[in-house]
């Protein structure tokens, strides 16, 4: 079975029963266009059913029951949920795409929790009955609502245990674990869509992180790409993930920093992406000094290979040389020897074994061409006795000619 790695939740913008103002933050958080407006999943509960644009639908999550009219038990989703939705997900093979899905409680604590008791049990099986009954909707451009619960469908069967225990219990599977459909391929997607590693998430030690995690890094990768940066207050980013904003700023500041190595701020930097990239993350007081400001962009983890900036580069490079031409020559400099005519040759030229590495350089690159070159600078220098330039100095300049008459291919 191809398991999908597990990770954690989502971020979009909220516009529920209780509405949150979304032009209230377009200076900061909806500079780009995202796939997502809003954080779907929150920190904590904050009893309001939440409405997030995705694309052209919008979707509201925990609305009240559409077929008894009860007040909703589930009115938003954190992310704990998330973590279960994402848990379920890593059961399933991603090119099968079949929501249905079989496992054991146990198997599934310990893909979320890293370990299955009574406490990872009890709080499993407490997100199960949640999802079971969140309701949502989504509302179609033209006008039509489709209703539904995030879970579908779950079958409870008692196995025998698979391991002897002096305390027989059944051990408690989940058969036909289901995530309706348009949740399904909402969490399909979701990888691509906001640029995460989903087998991150479950890494982060914070809940906190673990939500910044699923809502910057889609944002912070089209700033960049727009020569920008990412930008927010704690205030405003605790605000729409449905975290209790700390009164005072260097309380806010606290809350980001603490812990030293573990602490928010140094989780989510050079966190990774998709594509081998990384999240970069910093805070800056902001100009009124009444807040702090999360800053964020991407780099690339590929190191870029920077050119050497020697005379003797730029000519290998004029000759059509290419920097892995240049690495492969180089390769086996360290090996390099000169045969007994180089070193008679090089005997003519004082203080050559300060040049040794240029030479051996040279010869490396230009091959049978090196003697050549050496040879006729060496004849030049026997011939002609009134040359005020120093010996090495010619051969030097030379070699550094020759680049121009022996065009590099290979």
């Amino acid at each position: 079975m191809i398991q999908h790695n597990l990770n954690t939740k989502y971020l979009f913008k909220t516009r529920p029963k209780m509405q949150i103002d979304i032009n209230k933050y377009d200076d900061t958080t909806f500079i780009l266009k995202d796939y997502f407006r809003a954080p779907i999943f929150t920190v904590k509960p904050t009893g309001i059913s939440r409405s997030v644009k995705v694309q052209d639908k919008i979707w509201t999550i925990g609305i009240d029951n559409p077929l008894t009219k009860d007040e909703a038990t589930v009115k938003d989703l954190t992310i704990e949920h998330a973590l279960i939705i994402f848990g379920i997900f890593a059961f399933t093979n991603p090119l099968e795409f079949n929501p249905k899905i079989p496992f054991s409680l146990n198997q599934l604590c310990q893909v979320i929790y890293n370990c299955s008791n009574t406490s990872t049990y009890k709080k499993a099986t407490k997100l199960l009955n949640e999802l079971l009954y969140c309701w949502t909707s989504i509302e179609y451009p033209d006008g039509t609502k489709r209703i539904f619960r995030v879970l579908k469908n779950v079958d409870v069967i008692n196995k025998k245990p698979r391991r002897s225990s002096k305390n027989y219990s059944p051990e408690l599977w989940l058969d036909g674990v289901e995530l309706h459909e348009e949740f399904y391929k909402l969490v399909y997607e979701i990888e691509n869509r906001l640029f995460i590693k989903l087998g991150l998430i479950k890494q982060l030690t914070s809940n906190l992180a673990r939500t910044i995690y699923l809502y910057i890094p889609s944002r912070a990768i089209r700033a960049t790409e727009n020569n920008s940066v990412f930008k927010i207050t704690l205030s405003k980013l605790l605000e729409q993930i449905g975290y209790p904003a700390p009164a005072y700023k260097s309380k806010r500041h606290q809350l980001f920093i603490q812990h030293d190595k573990t602490s928010i701020i140094n989780q989510l930097n050079k966190s990774e992406l998709i594509g081998n990239r990384i999240l970069r993350c910093k805070l800056e007081e902001t100009k009124d000094k009444k807040d702090y400001n999360l800053i964020c962009w991407v780099e690339s983890k590929m190191k870029t290979i920077k050119e050497p900036k020697s005379t003797l580069y730029k000519a290998f490079k004029a000759s059509g040389g290419s920097t892995d031409i240049w690495k492969e020559k180089l390769s086996e400099v360290a090996l390099c020897e000169f045969n007994s005519y180089e070193k008679d040759a090089l005997e003519y030229f004082p203080f050559w074994k300060k040049s040794e590495r240029f030479l051996k350089m040279s010869k490396c690159l230009l091959g049978d061409y090196f003697a050549e070159y050496l040879g006729v600078v060496k004849n030049h220098l026997l011939e002609d006795k009134t040359i005020n330039k120093s010996p090495m100095h010619m051969l030097n300049y030379e070699l550094i000619r020759a680049f121009k008459n022996v065009k590099i291919t290979e």
